[in-house]
């Protein structure tokens, strides 16, 4: 048999889109992005770490390895803790940096731990990819509705549905969702509604007014999609690519970015293709229509003119008050609510926007 590390280690490193600077509401900043690990060889390798490094001086900024490297790829190994990439396979890794803002690094490499089962006799072997570079900081937009608390729900993290759904649109594999939150409207302990849960009517977000988050051209949309029943184990209408978002609004925000609105009430867009809109214009309703189960708006800014064919980019809103966290579907309040200025609304957390 050959040594399958005779040419190095034959793995491709890819990472789909730019990592980018963002700031959360927990006073950090953050950059979020996938490692695509493709193993080219004929023998099975096992990874067992990787380090992210700080390119100017190698510092290690984050070890994965055994349940942590794990609980961070897109498929669950077979064996807990020794995760396995399979000849001609590919490996997805989630990373989620924090950064300290006195030490953003102006460039990253990813140092790769492997061994070959099948070839104990090479032990370990190690790989660093070219640096990847960090870009800047990510765009200020405004909130994309009023008033509130509204709960961060699937909101940016790690492990959030959003984060973790790649989808194969127009022959690439994207991660749309990359920093998506639906939005939904709770009262001051927690609660979504008040009355009958199979009406959308009970809900409290349902009909709020959703807002442009900045000067813009409307540049898609769809409108007069029935609602859902809320909880019903089917949709109104059938799932399609063309319909997921229900009756949607995405608009043009400039620099190659497009804000995107889902599940908005039918026939309440307040927009048509082609409009210029300013920002805190009201566009739509919030509604339960297309791939819904309750009423929430689904927001989320991404660098094409698509609903899912397209890599989601992060964002940060300019001014909003965090008035807590979910926790078991009950709303925990902070002691005093805080003033957040240029900051990323994180997974569950409840906020108050202007």
């Amino acid at each position: 048999a050959t040594n399958p590390f005779m040419l190095g280690v034959p793995v491709d490193f890819y990472i789909p889109l730019q990592p980018q600077v963002f700031r959360g509401t927990d006073h950090k900043d953050h950059v979020a992005y996938e490692l695509h690990i493709s193993d080219f060889s004929k023998a099975d390798l096992a990874l067992k770490q990787i380090e992210i490094l700080d390119d100017a001086n190698g510092k290690p900024l984050a070890t994965y390895a055994g349940a942590d490297l794990d609980k961070r790829l897109l498929h669950k190994p077979e064996q807990p803790g020794n995760p396995i990439l399979p000849a001609g396979k590919r490996a997805v890794v989630f990373v989620w940096l924090d950064l300290s803002s006195d030490a953003i690094p102006h460039a990253l490499r990813h140092r790769l731990q492997v061994t070959a089962p099948a070839f104990p006799q090479f032990g370990t072997q190690t790989i660093e990819d070219e640096p990847t570079t960090i870009a800047a900081g990510a765009r200020v937009i405004g909130p994309p509705l009023k008033g509130g608390p509204w709960w961060a729900a699937d909101g940016p993290s790690n492990d959030s549905g959003h984060r973790r759904t790649l989808i194969a649109v127009d022959g690439k594999a994207r991660i749309p969702e990359r920093f998506a939150t639906d939005w939904a409207r709770v009262d001051q302990t927690g609660e979504l509604l008040k009355g009958d849960a199979a009406k959308n009517s009970s809900y409290f977000g349902y009909g709020s007014e959703v807002l442009a988050v900045s000067d813009g051209t409307v540049v898609s949309l769809l409108d007069g999609l029935a609602e859902n029943t809320p909880d019903a184990p089917t949709r109104a209408a059938p799932m399609t690519l063309e319909n997921m978002g229900g009756n949607y609004v995405i608009l043009d925000i400039g620099q190659q970015q497009y804000a995107f609105y889902a599940h908005l009430q039918p026939n309440s867009l307040r927009v048509k293709l082609g409009d210029h809109v300013s920002r805190g214009q009201v566009l739509a309703l919030v509604g339960d229509s297309g791939n819904a189960t309750g009423p929430h708006l689904h927001f989320q800014i991404s660098e094409r003119n698509s609903e899912l064919g397209t890599e989601g980019l992060p964002y940060v809103i300019d001014s909003f008050k965090l008035e807590g966290r979910m926790v078991d579907e009950k709303l925990v309040p902070l002691p005093a609510p805080e003033n957040v200025h240029q900051g990323l609304p994180l997974d569950d957390d409840a906020v108050l926007f202007p």
